[in-house]
């Protein structure tokens, strides 16, 4: 399965969505790879460590190479639990 639920693809689903996504935009609209350009590797890496991060969150961590201040909060009430 591809999605999560009615609305939302899975990582699967995003994975196989971006490729015709991008296939279409290079067939249709000529865009071009621009891996080896001068400025794309520091870019990539920002987005590699974005993703580390983003991966580890997910994941349940509270570290994540997080400074404190930009680490999640665990006193989110779970589902079910009463509000109040």
């Amino acid at each position: 399965m591809d999605f999560h639920n009615k609305g939302h693809t899975n990582v699967y689903g995003s994975l196989k969505f971006s490729k015709v996504v991008g296939d279409y935009l290079v067939e249709y609209y000529g865009f071009e790879d621009k891996r080896g350009l001068e400025g794309w590797e520091k870019g990539y890496k920002a987005y590699m460590a974005y993703c580390t991060v983003y991966t580890c969150l997910l994941n349940g961590s509270t570290v994540c190479g997080l400074s404190a201040k930009y680490r999640p909060c665990r006193s989110r009430r779970s589902p079910g639990s009463a509000s109040g």
